[in-house]
C-alpha cells in the first residue's frame, strides 16, 4: 500500500504567514567526534534564518535513543538534565556511526481557516487538501493533534565500511531516511532520500531542505510513487531535510480532525579530508 494523494489548487487560500515556521530538527554541535567525547545535540524550531530553541519538556519527549549497527540505547536520563540547558547529552557512544532520534507526544492546534490552508499548502501536507476538498469544508478552522520526529546522524571515530543501518527506517510514525551513507557522499554529487509514513513509502511528499551552515540556501523536493527524492547536487556542509504528513481521524481529543507529524533528518557532508577521508 502506498499513500498516494492529489491536490488540487482550488481549496488552497493564499496568506502571508509562513507554515515554514514549524520545522523541527535535532542538531548536534560536532558530527565528527572521537570515541569517549560527549555529543551536545539541541532541538529547535524555525526555517532558515529565524530559529530557535525547541523548549525542552519532559513529559512531551516519548522517546530519545541512539541506534549504531550493534542495535539500540535509551538515553531517556539525558532529558531531565537538558531541562535547564536545552542541550541533550549523549555520553559514551561507541565507535561507529550513530542515529541519533527524537519522538514527541501529541499537542493540539487549531488555526482559523485562511491560516490553516495556507500551512496546508505551503507543507504539501495532501492528506488534509484532498479531505478538505472531497468534504466541500473551506469555512472551518484547522484542528490538528500534531507531534514530532528528528534524527540527526553522527560519526563517533573512526567509519566503519558498512553502516546500512542508517538506511533503514527506525520505526518511527513518519520518517526521512537516506538511501546510501552520507558520509560516504562526495560533495557535488546526487543524493536521495526516502519517506516513509506508518511503514509505507510516500508519494507526494514535500521536503524542505535546508543548508544549516548557511541557512539562505534552500530547495523543495518531491517524492514520488516509491517514496524516493532525489537532491540533484548536494554541496559539502550541515544539512536539513524536513516533512511533514498526516492522517484525517475521528474522535480525537478536542475534536481535532487530524493526525499530523512533522519529521525531520540532519547529517553533514564531508569537505576533502574530513570525517575520515
Amino acid at each position: 500500500m502506498k499513500w498516494v494523494y492529489c491536490l488540487s489548487t482550488s481549496v488552497l487560500l493564499a496568506s502571508n504567514w509562513s507554515a515554514k515556521a514549524h520545522d523541527f530538527w535535532i542538531e548536534a554541535d560536532q558530527q565528527h567526534v572521537m570515541a569517549g567525547e560527549t555529543v551536545s545535540v539541541t532541538a529547535k524550531t524555525g526555517h532558515g534564518i529565524d530559529q530557535s530553541l525547541w523548549p525542552i519538556v519532559p513529559h512531551r519527549i516519548t522517546s530519545l535513543r541512539s541506534i549504531n549497527a550493534d542495535g539500540v540505547e535509551d538515553h531517556q536520563t539525558a532529558i531531565l538534565g537538558a531541562i535547564d540547558t536545552g542541550i541533550f547529552n549523549f555520553s559514551d557512544l561507541e565507535e561507529g556511526t550513530h542515529i541519533l532520534a527524537i519522538e514527541s507526544g501529541n499537542s493540539f492546534s487549531e488555526l482559523p481557516v485562511e491560516t490553516f490552508m495556507s500551512y496546508v499548502e505551503e507543507e504539501g501536507i495532501l492528506p488534509i487538501a484532498r479531505d478538505r476538498e472531497w468534504n466541500g469544508d473551506g469555512i472551518s478552522s484547522g484542528k490538528e493533534l500534531y507531534s514530532r520526529r528528528g534524527k540527526t546522524l553522527v560519526q563517533v571515530g573512526s567509519r566503519p565500511e558498512a553502516g546500512r543501518h542508517l538506511t533503514k527506517p527506525i520505526g518511527m510514525t513518519l520518517e526521512i531516511t537516506p538511501t546510501e551513507n552520507p558520509f560516504d557522499i562526495a560533495p557535488g554529487s546526487s543524493m536521495n532520500v526516502q519517506v516513509h509514513y506508518r511503514g509505507q513509502p510516500v508519494d507526494g511528499a514535500t521536503i524542505h531542505v535546508t543548508k544549516l551552515d548557511q541557512p539562505d540556501v534552500s530547495t523543495t523536493l518531491r517524492t514520488r510513487s516509491d517514496g524516493i527524492a532525489e537532491m540533484p547536487r548536494i554541496s559539502e556542509g550541515r544539512w536539513l531535510f524536513h516533512t511533514v504528513w498526516s492522517s484525517p481521524a475521528q474522535g480525537l481529543l478536542n475534536g481535532a480532525d487530524y493526525m499530523t507529524v512533522f519529521s525531520s533528518l540532519t547529517f553533514d557532508i564531508d569537505g576533502p579530508g574530513e570525517g575520515g577521508r
